[in-house]
């Protein structure tokens, strides 16, 4: 549609030049014509791009918030929550909503099972975070948890 409305705009300056010979000419009316064009419709639809109910495609794209996750958050960690026994592994809910370090929102099940495959090399990498106690789980953890559920190593 804008297309349509900035080739009208050139059309109308580069016909008013056919008619009234305001220039001699016949590129310069059409650089003019493409200056008005884009700038009325960069005018127009400024407006458009503020109001609530227009969403481009990009915005539909939501990033994982991430950001309260820190190496320094790692670090302080209570040393004795990397013991999970039997029964805290038959605890932990596969579709349980956690958060796996620099890779975003996913289930519990989803982020075990991209550790297990992909085997990070960096450690911050193999962390998951979550609601729950423990509320980090380390590499460590993963395997015991992969091995519980039986996805192997």
């Amino acid at each position: 549609m804008w297309l349509i409305f900035q080739a009208s705009i050139i059309f109308a300056v580069v016909a008013s030049n056919v008619r009234y010979h305001w220039t001699p000419n016949g590129y310069l009316a059409g650089m003019i014509g493409v200056v008005v064009a884009w700038g009325l419709a960069w005018l127009l639809s400024a407006p458009f791009w503020k109001t609530p109910w227009f969403r481009s495609p990009l915005s539909e794209i939501r990033r994982p918030e991430i950001s309260h996750v820190s190496p320094t958050r790692l670090l302080s960690a209570p040393a004795d929550s990397a013991d999970i026994g039997e029964d805290d592994l038959k605890a932990f809910d596969p579709e349980e909503i956690v958060t796996l370090y620099r890779q975003g929102t996913m289930t519990l099940w989803t982020a075990v099972e991209r550790v297990m495959t992909q085997r990070p090399q960096d450690p911050l990498d193999a962390t998951i975070f979550r609601e729950g106690e423990p509320s980090i789980l380390d590499l460590a953890q993963i395997e015991k948890i992969a091995a519980e559920w039986g996805m192997g190593g």
